[in-house]
């Protein structure tokens, strides 16, 4: 999945595992591995198809695992009704000597702050505030239809383990056979959230996912990846307008979401990024701000021709944001 190497594991992997070309558990067993170059609908829904095993082990292209990653992700669905499970992810400059030691590094996706601020709170209570059911997750998706993080609960996040929905795709797993229908839709190209999108759909079918600080891989620190250049600003325009879809691919799926959380939502959002442009010269915020407008504009075109017109796809909308010129 995104720009994944799924790797599909069998429960009885051993405490000797060797991770390199090929990745061995015992003479009678191994790891089946498969690299994603393409982050379309096609090739997550293959990767689906092809989930035959007990576990889907996904890996960001750019990541290096820690060695005990893929036996530790297996241990934890011996707990009931696991249906996933998420892991950090360590930013790292690409040395050899700071790699292959494995010692700890802060989290590049858990905040280090060991306080939680006023509007984090507030934002928690209001525009930000979790679906039913979900108030005690890492991430989550809020009423308002958007894939968030609870701060208070990253603060105990980084000690022990905490339920989650999903976390990132560099470092995550889930159970094969709890997929079964799933499928990504078609109208995304780059599946920015996509793992909140899977973790809803596990947590309806009544799994628990959770987020464990000792699950750990390197984030190299290089600027590019397989599949992403975060110099093309159509591109990282299109992340933030497929990220603001989310409410839209639920809407009329899940009932907690709320049209009113939304349009608060909304002008924070606004508020915000107005305030970085204008105030604190944060030219870069442009982009994300304009992402709002379009998102917004896209996903009412999806919920209303949905009903008037079922062959409608937002794919060709979604392709113009990243096709047009400057």
């Amino acid at each position: 999945l995104k720009d994944c190497c799924p790797i599909r594991s069998h429960p009885t992997i051993g405490p000797n595992a060797i991770l390199g070309d090929n990745v061995f558990i015992d003479e009678n067993s191994k790891i089946q591995e498969c690299i994603i170059y393409n982050n379309s609908h096609i090739s997550k829904n293959v990767n689906i198809e092809k989930a035959i095993l007990s576990n889907d082990c996904f890996l960001d292209d750019d990541v290096i695992p820690f060695p005990d990653l893929v036996q530790n992700h297996v241990k934890l669905y011996t707990l009931p009704i696991i249906g996933g499970v998420a892991g950090d992810v360590l930013k790292t400059p690409l040395k050899e000597e700071e790699i292959w030691r494995f010692k700890k590094k802060s989290s590049d996706l858990i905040p280090s702050a060991n306080r939680v601020s006023l509007t984090a709170k507030i934002g928690l209570m209001t525009w930000n505030k979790p679906i039913e059911g979900q108030e005690q997750y890492l991430f989550y998706i809020s009423k308002a239809g958007v894939a968030s993080m609870n701060k208070e609960i990253a603060i105990i996040s980084n000690r022990r383990r905490t339920k989650s929905l999903l976390g990132r795709g560099a470092n995550m797993s889930v159970l094969a056979e709890a997929l079964g229908e799933f499928r990504f839709p078609k109208e995304w190209i780059l599946g920015f959230s996509f793992e909140q999108l899977l973790g809803w759909h596990l947590w309806k079918k009544g799994y628990t996912m959770v987020f464990d600080p000792n699950l750990k891989v390197y984030h190299i620190e290089h600027g590019q990846s397989l599949s992403r250049n975060p110099i093309e600003r159509k591109r990282e325009a299109l992340l933030y307008t497929e990220q603001r879809l989310l409410f839209y691919r639920l809407y009329g799926l899940e009932t907690n979401l709320s049209i009113f959380y939304r349009i608060v939502w909304l002008i924070v959002e606004t508020f915000v990024n107005v305030k970085r442009i204008c105030i604190n010269k944060e030219a870069n915020r442009i982009t994300r701000f304009r992402s709002i407008f379009h998102s917004e504009s896209t996903g009412f075109k999806m919920v209303l021709f949905q009903k008037l017109h079922p062959t409608y796809s937002s794919l060709s909308t979604l392709n113009k944001a990243l096709n047009k010129k400057n």
